[in-house]
């Protein structure tokens, strides 16, 4: 399984997105944006930001499996209790992503 920032690479270079565009919208610095493409954890707020803003499958950036992008709202539901609850380390992710955003 790739890490989440191979997948993030990996679209920077598909879609051609400038780096600093993600690193400067997304609410990071430079460095810690860097430092993700390298292989450190990523924050979930960086995570909603991708998903949100470019249609990126919450899976696909979290495996690198599936569809980069999604369709729909609808679509995104469907492929997460698909294919996330079959494996207990995104069960786990899941589960925390969805308490940091209830804390909001």
């Amino acid at each position: 399984m790739a890490h989440i920032g191979e997948n993030i690479k990996k679209f920077i270079e598909e879609k051609r997105i400038p780096p600093d565009e993600l690193w400067k919208n997304g609410g990071i610095s430079k460095a810690t944006f860097y430092n993700y493409l390298k292989g450190r954890p990523v924050k979930a707020h960086f995570l909603k930001f991708l998903v949100q803003n470019y249609r990126l499958r919450a899976y696909w950036l979290l495996t690198g499996e599936g569809e980069m992008e999604w369709g729909s709202a609808n679509d995104e539901v469907k492929f997460l209790c698909e294919n996330i609850l079959k494996n207990e380390e995104m069960k786990k992710t899941l589960y925390y992503f969805l308490k940091w955003q209830l804390k909001k």
